[in-house]
């Protein structure tokens, strides 16, 4: 018997959730959002561009959405991505984003990424880092150690929003 793939992915993202970030002084200054600059490093797309709005929200709740998502050519369309988040180190970062791809005439069997962020935080609120997208079959585990069908990096720099004093 199959389980419904919603339960399926509720209970991952519990699962990668795990405690809320602690809110440290580190973790207060990364909650925000940034828009990013991304350059592929895997060889896959090599110097491909392309732009993202990463969130970390407070209590380890991270969302992220990507210009490439409309699909290029190659890849398929996919979603926005939501995952969990938490303070590492001195200065930085991890977050697992879970996602789905969308079927179309080249590729016609949607997929699930496991998307792995990990960056820093400058004194001047510029973010760098290092993106791995890993995509599998729909119903396979992202998080378990299965070897991804796909799997392209990339790494990025961005600018926190800041609202201007009112």
């Amino acid at each position: 018997m199959k389980r419904p793939p919603q339960l399926f992915f509720a209970f991952a993202l519990t699962l990668v959730a795990g405690p809320a970030a602690a809110q440290t002084d580190l973790c207060t200054a990364l909650s925000g959002t940034y828009l990013t600059t991304k350059i592929d490093t895997s060889g896959v797309d090599t110097g491909a561009k392309g732009r993202t709005i990463l969130t970390l929200a407070p209590g380890g709740v991270a969302m992220m959405n990507d210009s490439a998502q409309y699909g290029i050519e190659g890849y398929q369309a996919f979603g926005d991505m939501q995952g969990a988040w938490r303070c590492e180190g001195a200065d930085g970062f991890h977050a697992t984003l879970l996602d789905f791809t969308y079927p179309d005439a080249a590729n016609p069997d949607a997929q699930v990424a496991r998307v792995e962020v990990s960056g820093t935080l400058d004194d001047s609120s510029k973010l760098k880092g290092q993106t791995e997208v890993h995509l599998y079959p729909l119903f396979d585990d992202p998080l378990s150690d299965a070897t991804p069908e796909l799997t392209v990096g990339y790494a990025f720099e961005g600018q926190k929003l800041i609202l201007p004093p009112s």
